[in-house]
């Protein structure tokens, strides 16, 4: 197999979609919980990949900034805007490991540091800075001509799930309880800034092998590493959770602290809550099976509920502000600008 890239499986899951198109309709489910004890936790649910349901089980403890005044924070656990980049770099790094294997590439290596910037004079945290936009630098051996690898990016544009659901607005829902229809969160939520902001948080993806990534933090800490896995429905080796879940947890992860401090402003009480995120991906968009098949996410659904007793209205009101005060929801909900170079030869 090059580049230990499971093309056949591939193959194989495309001539089930071409059969039945309801096999391409993956649906992914996340769940995160914030205690005054144990601060975040980001877990993943089962995931339906068409008709075959995959057991995921992922947990992740998630870092709460200082400004915050939560005791519990630990540096080496990743923020939401970690997980976040760490799902969109690994899913565009995922399209051109699969387009070139698809073309007969074998890469040596290749990596992309991801940064968004944000906007230094909205607080100190990344739950409260804007997201202005985001860089991708991929770094490629040298074995693969530069016009092919261009290409390559082109297609990630085009075709990557993830960093389509960023540079498409998608729509959020928010599930308090009620039809759906009644909870659609509009855009903008925050005030959405057009050039890059003074500081930037990022993250560096490694490809390892297969379906495989690594993503380490700025200061390279081993601690940091998050690995990045396909099911292995989808010829992965369950090693982690996928790029999907990735952004999911991230959403979760936020919305959650976010309630927390809205609970605290309003009701001088943290709260214990609970935070699901999924949605649907229709893999027929990557694979290319079908032009009109969208690409980005689809049917996101925020979920948030109290697990503690408190007044209807009142925690459906915390749970809307907190949804709107959401970076990530902003960054969702509205189209964000993503620049990508490419470097070749450089060692990774």
């Amino acid at each position: 197999m090059r580049n230990s890239f499971n093309i056949s499986g591939f193959s194989e899951a495309a001539h089930e979609i071409r059969d039945d198109p309801r096999e391409a309709q993956y649906h992914y489910s996340v769940r995160s919980t914030f205690s005054p004890t144990r601060g975040v936790i980001a877990h993943t649910e089962p995931a339906l990949l068409g008709s075959v349901k995959s057991a995921r089980k992922f947990t992740i403890p998630v870092s709460t900034p200082a400004a915050m005044g939560i005791s519990m924070e630990n540096p080496e656990d990743p923020t939401p805007l970690d997980l976040a980049l760490t799902g969109i770099a690994a899913c565009s790094l995922k399209t051109m490991v699969g387009g070139g294997t698809a073309r007969g590439i074998t890469f040596g290596s290749l990596s992309m540091t991801i940064s968004a910037g944000l906007d230094g004079g909205h607080g100190s945290t990344s739950l409260d800075a804007p997201i202005a936009g985001i860089s991708c630098r991929i770094h490629a051996d040298d074995s693969v001509g530069g016009s092919v690898l261009d290409e390559l990016v082109s297609q990630v544009r085009s075709h990557s799930p993830n960093h389509r659901t960023v540079t498409d607005p998608i729509p959020v829902l928010l599930d308090i309880g009620r039809p759906l229809h009644d909870s659609v969160v509009p855009g903008p939520v925050t005030t959405h800034l057009v050039t890059a902001g003074q500081r930037a948080q990022a993250r560096r993806v490694r490809w390892v092998s297969s379906t495989q990534f690594e993503s380490i933090g700025e200061n390279d800490e081993p601690s940091s590493v998050l690995r990045v896995d396909q099911p292995k429905q989808l010829t992965g080796v369950d090693w982690g959770p996928n790029p999907q879940e990735y952004l999911l947890m991230a959403l979760a992860a936020e919305v959650a602290l976010q309630t927390r401090q809205e609970a605290l402003r309003r009701t001088r009480s943290e709260g214990v809550w609970e935070v699901h995120a999924k949605a649907r991906v229709d893999i027929r968009g990557l694979l290319k099976l079908d032009p009109t098949a969208p690409v980005p996410i689809q049917d996101l659904v925020c979920a948030v509920r109290p697990r503690h007793a408190l007044p209807e209205e009142e925690w459906r009101d915390i749970a809307r502000a907190a949804v709107r005060r959401s970076v990530l929801v902003d960054l969702l909900t509205n189209p964000c600008s993503m620049k990508i170079d490419l470097i070749c030869g450089v060692p990774v």
